[in-house]
């Protein structure tokens, strides 16, 4: 902060001292600055909305997955939905504690097995050509040696179920949002079940009282974590691949 006489700069302004109002006060005050990048991706996605007509949006929300036909009583892991907020979109991924918790298990495996030796899948092949003139041919396949036996697999699966057996891994509900160019992005953990479309509204509506600052997460879900105990009360030892079925456009 920087006084001139009887003025003091903040930002880019300069805000006359009072007499009868102490410095030690004025020290205190502060103007918000805007993010200038974050204005722009906020404008570029209000524009891409206003343009995009044709979207097919039911109840305000672009659903990606159907649900019919899936066990009503599984447990989901993540989803992902677009819904409309004010003049611009909210691409939402949601995702499961249980979800977190296991990508922290599989981080901690990876970090424990990077040195042991690595299955190459990208390993070289001989082509296979078919002749389509006197100087001119394609190929048509690839020949590949066979893979040599790797144990990379069974020692990955082993030191899993140890960091299983040992982890000390808690997983609160978390919120994170930033602007792109199309919408508003927002990441969300949190311990929900979504297994229709009616859950996916639930979530869309509480997501929106979250941004507008209506609820607080802790206010939410007071005093949530997800950690062993949970993991092993619901048997995911070994867990299942929450199923998706992707909708297409009509």
């Amino acid at each position: 902060m920087h006084y001139k006489g009887n003025y003091f700069a903040t930002g880019k302004f300069w805000i006359a001292l009072s007499d009868r109002q102490p410095c030690r006060q004025l020290a205190d005050i502060s103007i918000p600055m805007k993010n200038n990048h974050a204005e722009y991706l906020k404008r570029r996605a209000k524009d891409y909305h206003r343009v995009r007509r044709g979207d097919c949006f039911q109840g305000g929300m672009l659903i990606f997955h159907d649900y019919a036909g899936l066990p009503p009583a599984r447990l989901t892991w993540w989803d992902d939905v677009t819904f409309t907020m004010n003049d611009y979109r909210v691409a939402l991924a949601w995702r499961h504690p249980r979800t977190a918790y296991e990508d922290a298990i599989d981080t901690e495996v990876d970090r424990l097995t990077a040195n042991l030796p690595h299955e190459n899948i990208l390993r070289k092949g001989t082509p296979v050509y078919l002749a389509l003139g006197k100087s001119r041919k394609k190929i048509i396949h690839t020949v590949y040696e066979p893979r040599p036996k790797s144990d990379w697999l069974e020692n990955w699966q082993r030191a899993r179920q140890q960091v299983m057996q040992s982890a000390n891994v808690e997983i609160r509900p978390s919120l994170n949002a930033r602007w792109c160019r199309y919408s508003r992005l927002v990441h969300l953990c949190a311990p929900l079940e979504v297994r229709d479309e009616g859950d996916l509204s639930r979530l869309v509506a509480l997501i929106k009282r979250l941004l507008k600052r209506e609820l607080t997460l802790s206010e939410a879900f007071p005093g949530y974590r997800y950690t062993r105990d949970d993991w092993e009360r619901e048997n995911l030892h070994v867990a299942d691949t929450d199923l998706h079925i992707h909708k297409l456009s009509p």
